[in-house]
């Protein structure tokens, strides 16, 4: 697969970084549904700070997430939002959450991001 440079005014860059986004105490509590609604809310915050979700899956206790991001952005603020919108998200939409979570965070870490390179 090629890939293509994408370029600022100052740089050209191809920044990928794999995030896998565990639940606390690694439960197993994400069905299909939570996984959609994560997915939709990892794009909308895609859209507003401006990077691209190449590709998302999940399962019961885990979450993969492949994103291009430019280099303006730095991926520690990438995943805070990512983490708090999604947590909000869960929280307000499905009430499980709130009572295995009452005061901790549903995502409390996040396991080695790290950056892609090519071959």
């Amino acid at each position: 697969m090629r890939y293509k440079l994408k370029s600022t005014r100052h740089a050209k860059y191809l920044l990928h970084a794999h995030l896998v986004f565990t639940p606390k105490y690694r439960k197993k509590i994400f069905t299909n549904e939570h996984l959609q609604t994560m997915k939709e809310a990892f794009e909308s915050v895609a859209k507003k700070m401006g990077f691209e979700i190449v590709e998302f899956n999940g399962e019961s206790d885990h979450i993969h997430l492949l994103i291009e991001y430019p280099p303006r952005l730095a991926l520690s603020k990438i995943v805070n939002s990512l983490k708090g919108v999604s947590s909000r998200l869960l929280r307000k939409k499905y009430p499980i959450f709130k009572k295995i979570y009452p005061n901790l965070p549903i995502i409390p870490q996040t396991k080695n991001p790290t950056n892609v390179g090519l071959d």
